[in-house]
């Protein structure tokens, strides 16, 4: 019976610093985000899908995160060990990974910027690039496809398998 408690703590543990692994390497990235709280009269937004498929087969291949009554914008990815990755300040340039993606890979992206009513929006998190969907998750995911006037609603066009 012992035994069996030291286990459970031990696997408890071993989740909750997972846990909080994860979401520290979020974090890092959110570091200092700007973000005010904007007016009524201000429709900025930023939408940004949780997945892209970089096969160049014209159908969610890029990373592209939209902007909305936006004048400019930062855009930062990177990579899970913290390197940045790409940056640009153009408005609609996307990003394709410079390899191929054998299976699934994370990624974790910074967006700040100034609306057409001069306030600060940001926004940050992680995406995925998939050739196949991770197995439990195929459900999870939102990619560029799905975008309507109401956020990722849509139903995407994308026919992964899950992974092996």
């Amino acid at each position: 019976m012992r035994s069996l408690i030291i286990v459970t703590i031990l696997l408890c543990g071993f989740f909750i610093l997972n846990c909080k692994k994860h979401n520290d390497e979020v974090a890092i990235h959110c570091n200092n985000l700007v973000d005010d709280i904007l007016p009524e009269d201000d429709k900025a937004l930023i939408e940004v899908a949780s997945a892209f498929t970089p096969n160049r087969d014209g159908l969610n291949d890029s990373f592209r995160p939209y902007v909305f009554n936006m004048k400019s914008a930062s855009i930062k990815v990177y990579d899970v060990k913290s390197n940045l990755l790409f940056q640009t300040d153009q408005l609609n340039r996307e990003w394709y990974p410079d390899k191929g993606v054998d299976k699934y890979e994370k990624f974790y992206y910074r967006i700040e910027g100034i609306t057409l009513k001069n306030n600060k929006i940001g926004k940050c998190g992680e995406v995925y690039a998939l050739s196949c969907y991770p197995p439990g998750m195929e459900k999870k995911f939102s990619f560029e496809d799905m975008l309507q006037s109401t956020g990722f609603t849509g139903t995407t066009r994308e026919n992964l398998t899950t992974c092996y």
